[in-house]
């Protein structure tokens, strides 16, 4: 997967994963660059990957008619720390930032009527959120949910293209 849809993550998220920093000390994978992933973008053929021009013809309409269902805007609340127990790959268990937002899941639905779903991943096994860590300790995911309890929310008004092997986003989509 190379490229994927992502929400643009507020200043607060960065202070929240820094403040988290020092009870990740026993966790061997910490995230440096957060991402809020709305959608994958499946990218089937071999060979290199489609150009940001044309994915970005291709998506246009599907992010307009998507985000036309979001009549009230899209509110985000990042409601604490939790973990998935046996993620789909890599290490285990992913210590994430839990996100509430049914405007969230219902964009993320939609698009998915425009764009394939990844197996296992989207669709009605999408759970938004931001990954923190992975293959952390009892003792670091039970100091990182108690200190990261606080709600934090903020509004979405645009998607991001994001190209994993930049680390980077590279454009960007505003929401209608």
């Amino acid at each position: 997967m190379t490229y994927s849809l992502n929400v643009p993550l507020p200043g607060a998220i960065y202070d929240r994963l820094h403040s988290l920093l020092p009870h990740l000390q026993g966790c061997p994978q910490r995230r440096r660059d957060p991402t809020l992933v709305c959608k994958r973008i499946p990218t089937t053929a071999p060979g290199e990957p489609p150009s940001v021009g044309h994915l970005r013809t291709e998506l246009a309409p599907a992010i307009a008619a998507a985000g036309a269902a979001l009549t009230d805007g899209c509110a985000v609340t990042i409601c604490g720390v939790d973990t998935f127990e046996a993620p789909p790959s890599g290490a285990a268990p992913v210590l994430y930032l839990a996100v509430d937002s049914p405007e969230l899941r219902r964009l993320h639905m939609a698009l998915c009527t425009h764009l394939e779903p990844v197996a296992g991943l989207e669709a009605a096994a999408y759970v938004p959120h931001v990954t923190v860590a992975r293959g952390c300790p009892p003792t670091s995911i039970e100091s990182a949910t108690t200190a990261g309890a606080d709600p934090l929310s903020f509004s979405v008004d645009a998607l991001e293209l994001y190209d994993s092997r930049y680390r980077a986003a590279v454009t960007r989509f505003a929401l209608p």
